[in-house]
């Protein structure tokens, strides 16, 4: 990445710097483009049985502790991050507020892609929340610039892209990751069911697996591979 080209008045060297640095630099080219939803394998499983991607209104666990006093959670939307709308730099200047949400879940994130075409009419954007300090308004937690809301659920069918991120950094200190089309939907299915198997065979081995582990296949299992295909 050449940090040469950044506006630094819009952003400081030092948060370029630490965003060279943080590994996520590749994955973040490939974010420029689209809106995205960040789930984990076990999650990303009940959406398809669903057939929607639902925003949660209370059925659901938080994730995170800060999501109860969340703008998204106030409104009943579904969060979404758009690194397609703002500025490079408005990005990375707020890179530690949003990376982790791209690499929080083991074995793997999975990151789910729509197009701003299927969600133009109805979409939040980031500048509509509260700020700190506006007068008469409940100010709820969000990322600045880059999240935005949709209020209704998305269907399954208008996912465009899928990509598995795994923890860790490969030999050259970026975060794996793989991005699957809607014509390679086969491949994704195949290498997500072998990175739940290896995983599912690594805790076996030092005896870890039990009925409450994320990965006991408890929810995945009843969802067979045909009626995946179908509701893809």
């Amino acid at each position: 990445m050449d940090i040469n080209k950044y506006d630094y008045t819009l952003v400081e060297e030092s948060d370029v710097q630490s965003f060279q640095e943080s590994g996520i630099t590749d994955l973040f080219k490939v974010l420029c483009k689209g809106l995205y939803h960040c789930t984990s394998i076990e999650n990303y499983y009940k959406i398809v049985e669903d057939g929607f991607l639902r925003p949660n209104e209370g059925q659901f666990n938080f994730t995170f502790p800060q999501s109860e006093n969340s703008f998204g959670y106030s409104k009943g939307c579904i969060s979404l991050f758009d690194f397609e709308s703002t500025r490079e730099e408005y990005a990375i200047s707020q890179h530690m507020k949003w990376r982790g949400f791209f690499i929080c879940w083991k074995p793997a994130t999975i990151l789910l892609n729509f197009c701003h075409q299927f969600c133009k009419d109805k979409l939040i954007p980031n500048s509509s929340r509260p700020r700190p300090g506006d007068k008469n308004k409940n100010y709820k937690n969000a990322i600045p610039y880059v999240e935005v809301w949709y209020p209704e659920p998305i269907p399954v069918k208008a996912i465009q892209n899928r990509i598995i991120v795994c923890p860790g950094k490969d030999i050259n200190g970026k975060i794996y990751f793989r991005q699957y089309d809607k014509d390679d939907l086969s491949n994704f299915e195949n290498d997500l069911v072998s990175i739940i198997n290896e995983e599912r065979n690594l805790k076996r081995k030092k005896g870890t697996v039990s009925p409450k582990s994320p990965l006991s296949m408890k929810d995945i299992d009843r969802l067979s591979m045909e009626d995946f295909r179908r509701k893809t």
